[in-house]
């Protein structure tokens, strides 16, 4: 995704991974993944870069992730806890 810092544009690309026991709920999320894609997107495109470059700031977007894919998936039906983490595997700002 492209976001504005000043006047400059930067560019955001995120990997992650869903960690969970329940291979059902790993299933749901899959199956919901244009919803969830959607919502982390929207969530995504509210960041700035100062507040992506800190540990504090990618572990508090890591846990409001997480927080939305657990919505999406209870909204879906599921109880949300089914997925029990969130992980980035790659996250790159430029």
């Amino acid at each position: 995704m492209n976001f504005e810092e000043g006047s400059a544009v930067r560019f955001l690309q995120i990997s992650m991974q869903l960690m969970g026991k329940d291979p059902k709920a790993l299933e749901s999320a899959e199956k919901n993944m244009p919803l969830i894609r959607n919502n982390l997107l929207l969530l995504m495109s509210n960041r700035d870069y100062q507040s992506l470059m800190s540990r504090e700031g990618k572990e508090k977007l890591r846990m409001e992730a997480l927080a939305e894919i657990r919505a999406v998936l209870k909204k879906q039906g599921g109880s949300g806890d089914e997925v029990e983490d969130l992980l980035f595997t790659s996250f790159v700002v430029q």
